[in-house]
């Protein structure tokens, strides 16, 4: 039954929010051994990306390396271009603190494949994890270039959260480079974002007061 490796799956991404990160890797082990065990071969490269994502905030690069190349590796194989450009995106965010040539270059190829699939969030992240590098290596100029290109689909996307991460790399490059009067105007803009994202998750969580408040209702009816 694929839904037991699923639900092993859904434990580990709550314990992995909640930061029981060893707990949330067990289960994903589980997932991925449930899977194995009822031939669901073509759902293993999201297993191995769980498990490497459990690695890597457990501080175990090597392993959380090993896993996403796994998963590079099974999304190769059933020709799965959005699994490929995830394992690559991964792939790229854990080389950047000890190799920051693999990481750029795992994240352009992911860049690239998203681009022609069309994944807008997916390749805005991508393309802010690329100014991350550019901004540890002092590469003010491409790191910026890089932001110039998330913007627009922060726009597309209508995300706040998104425009306010591109302001706050903007803010340190501006900063670092003494433009302090487009600094302190993006810090203005920040500001104004952070009361958009928290009436945004104020409406959202009213909506879900709601909603399970009328489902109530209506049991209580039947």
């Amino acid at each position: 039954d694929p839904s037991i490796g699923n639900t092993y799956n859904n434990l580990g991404e709550i314990n992995l929010k909640l930061g029981f990160i060893a707990k949330a890797k067990t289960y994903f082990f589980l997932g991925l051994q449930r899977k194995i065990e009822n031939g669901f071969l073509e759902s293993l490269g999201n297993s191995y990306l769980n498990i490497g994502r459990a690695y890597k905030r457990l501080y175990q690069l090597d392993s959380a390396v090993y896993y996403s190349r796994r998963a590079y590796r099974s999304f190769e194989e059933i020709n799965d271009k959005k699994g490929i450009a995830d394992a690559l995106n991964n792939l790229g965010n854990y080389f950047r603190i000890e190799n920051t040539d693999s990481a750029i270059y795992f994240l352009n190829r992911s860049a690239e494949l998203k681009k022609a699939l069309g994944n807008t969030g997916g390749l805005l992240f991508t393309y802010l994890s690329l100014s991350d590098v550019f901004i540890q290596s002092k590469n003010w100029k491409e790191a910026q270039s890089l932001l110039d290109n998330a913007r627009p689909l922060a726009d597309e996307m209508k995300s706040p959260l998104s425009m306010k991460s591109i302001l706050s790399r903007e803010i340190q490059i501006d900063s670092v480079n003494g433009n302090w009067r487009s600094a302190f105007n993006k810090m203005n803009q920040v500001k104004v974002l952070q009361d958009s994202i928290y009436d945004l998750n104020m409406a959202n969580t009213t909506k879900e007061l709601e909603a399970k408040f009328e489902s109530k209702q209506k049991a209580q009816k039947i």
